[in-house]
């Protein structure tokens, strides 16, 4: 499937240039000449693989365009008139993966969307990697919980715990998983309720102490 580019510049003329040399290296363009025109067409999607955004843009800075694009996941490339130090720095604390001066080539960009679409693919592998090991984190604390409440209910060694609930959501054809979420859960809810009910009692006999004295 074609990759969907979104550019938003002011000169008509660069415009034209940049859509047709995409068009040759068979990218799926998209070009508007406003702040406004990029966010609008994001807002009705389907969103873009990656944005290339003209920093001076005439209504909502290219700068704002780009952050409200990086909120739904869409990376940007910044052109510019100029390359001052606090724009540039600016650009890549927004997340931009390229800063271009302009005048800029039509073949230059499209050799810069090529290289920030794979760096924005390893970022992307990257956060998913981090998502991944933050599941099987909270996973493997989440069992040792389950394994850590069975142990001190019956007094047994974390090994003969883990195998004793191992072996029950096999034959229970559960995944371990979700066997000890539910050990976990119902520990939480007992623990709970104990609570509540040892709360009532202390209020109940407070009261009666006091209809007695």
């Amino acid at each position: 499937m074609a990759k969907k580019i979104l550019i938003a510049d002011i000169d008509e003329n660069d415009l034209q240039g940049y859509k047709e040399a995409f068009e040759e290296e068979e990218f799926d363009v998209v070009t508007v000449r406003s702040g406004r025109q990029a966010l609008e067409l994001a807002a009705l999607g389907p969103l873009p693989d990656l944005a290339v955004i003209f920093v001076d843009l005439p209504d909502v800075s290219g700068l704002h365009v780009a952050q409200e694009l990086q909120s739904l996941g869409v990376s940007s490339i910044f052109l510019s008139r100029v390359a001052h130090k606090e724009m540039v720095d600016q650009a890549r604390y927004e997340g931009a993966l390229g800063y271009l001066v302009k005048p800029v080539k039509p073949f230059a960009l499209v050799a810069a969307v090529h290289v920030a679409l794979d760096l924005a693919n390893e970022l992307r592998d990257l956060e998913i990697s981090r998502e991944r090991l933050s599941a099987a984190q909270k996973l493997n604390q989440k069992i040792s919980l389950a394994i850590g409440i069975y142990m001190a209910q019956y007094h047994l060694s974390e090994d003969q715990a883990f195998e004793e609930i191992r072996a029950y959501a096999r034959s229970q054809r559960m995944r371990l998983a979700t066997l000890c979420q539910e050990i976990v859960e119902g520990h939480n809810r007992a623990h709970r309720l104990l609570g509540c009910i040892k709360e009532h009692c202390a209020v109940k006999r407070r009261k009666d102490s006091k209809s007695t004295s």
